[in-house]
């Protein structure tokens, strides 16, 4: 009979465990950062962790696919990024010439 009062109530359990998780995650950065300068080499570097994550994801499909859609995609993302646009206008870069290059070339 115990088992299905815990079984009732498990998946209410479970949402809360994760709402929980995220919640520390997320409070977890803000702390962590709270007292990161606004000058100097690690806030430098902080500012660029939107691109550098977007790399993590995308370098490893361009290394294993040699010359492709990809890489042009990649060479406009860096261009934007380059002269100063933001993560989202060359993610938009990157996908709009992958997508042009796939649908010229079939």
């Amino acid at each position: 009979m115990a088992a299905d009062g815990i079984a009732d109530w498990l998946p209410w359990l479970t949402i809360a465990a994760m709402a929980l998780v995220t919640y520390l995650t997320r409070i977890g950065g803000f702390l962590a950062f709270a007292r990161v300068p606004d000058r100097g080499l690690l806030r430098r570097v902080l500012d660029h962790v939107p691109g550098t994550t977007f790399a993590a994801l995308v370098l490893p499909k361009l290394i294993l696919a040699g010359p492709s859609a990809e890489w042009l995609g990649a060479a406009a993302l860096i261009l934007l990024f380059w002269r100063g646009a933001g993560p989202f206008a060359g993610i938009v870069a990157y996908v709009a010439v992958v997508a042009l290059v796939r649908a010229v070339t079939g």
